[in-house]
């Protein structure tokens, strides 16, 4: 009899010890479950959606109204990526005869395009010096952009191979007789060209304007008086030229490949 009490004893002590630790392994799995990652995207807390990304609600190229424009020469030349211009519309050099040598040379007519207003009465065009010359529209458009390379630090020249004409260290123009103020302005490689100074240039009011920084690609942003106080245009060694802005929020204040500055119509 005692020994029988015994076996049931040690029989109720091993069942009791499996019961706990099948307990024991039931909540260390559902632990472990609890901690596994999954795929889903934390949400904000407080239920706030993340903010959209800037291109995704940048109003439509297309919706733009054309104003008034700075236009940046050489990356109306230098193709660098799809937008105004593709593959088989990019600007191509031709060669011209200078002093019994061979040299490239681009349209000058591709960069007055893309001016609002256009250059029918002509243009004041000036070197980096400050002197200056009166182009008709004629010799505008008879004119070419002497560049070999967009990485070089040459500033570009003007050249007629018709007539013969040449204007070295082209700077910028500004086209005469309309009420609208535009410029075509030259920026070679680790140039700098402050947004103040621009505008004092083409004589735009730097205090109260809104303005659209457009790159080649037609992505752009927009630019306050309180942005562009600090911006600048350089041009980089790669043959770019690029736009910072420290203190704009949109886009982190950057923009590769500007082809224009543009007054925003409201």
């Amino acid at each position: 009899m005692k020994r029988f009490l015994a076996f049931l004893l040690m029989l109720t002590l091993c069942l009791s010890l499996a019961a706990c630790s099948s307990s024991d392994e039931g909540g260390q799995q559902e632990e472990e479950k609890k901690e596994l990652p999954t795929n889903q995207t934390t949400e904000p807390e407080g239920g706030e959606e993340a903010a959209p990304h800037y291109r995704d609600i940048m109003i439509p190229f297309e919706d733009l109204i054309p104003a008034e424009r700075i236009v940046i020469l050489q990356n109306t030349l230098n193709f660098g990526r799809e937008g105004f211009y593709t593959e088989a519309t990019k600007p191509v050099a031709e060669e011209l005869t200078l002093d019994g040598a061979t040299v490239k040379g681009y349209k000058l007519t591709h960069a007055l395009s893309f001016l609002t207003y256009g250059y029918e009465n002509g243009a004041v065009v000036t070197d980096a010096a400050g002197n200056s010359e009166t182009y008709t529209k004629e010799q505008l458009e008879a004119a070419y952009v002497l560049i070999e390379d967009f990485q070089s630090y040459e500033l570009p020249r003007l050249y007629d191979p018709a007539s013969g004409k040449l204007f070295a260290d082209f700077d910028h123009l500004i086209p005469e007789g309309t009420e609208q103020k535009e410029m075509v302005i030259s920026i070679v490689t680790e140039q700098d060209r402050r947004f103040p100074d621009m505008f004092a240039l083409v004589g735009w009011d730097t205090a109260s304007t809104n303005y659209h920084v457009m790159a080649t690609d037609k992505f752009f942003i927009p630019v306050t008086p309180v942005d562009y106080d600090d911006g600048e245009l350089r041009g980089a060694l790669s043959g770019s030229i690029n736009g910072t802005f420290p203190d704009c929020t949109v886009a982190q204040g950057k923009i590769n490949d500007v082809i224009y500055v543009e007054k925003v119509v409201n």
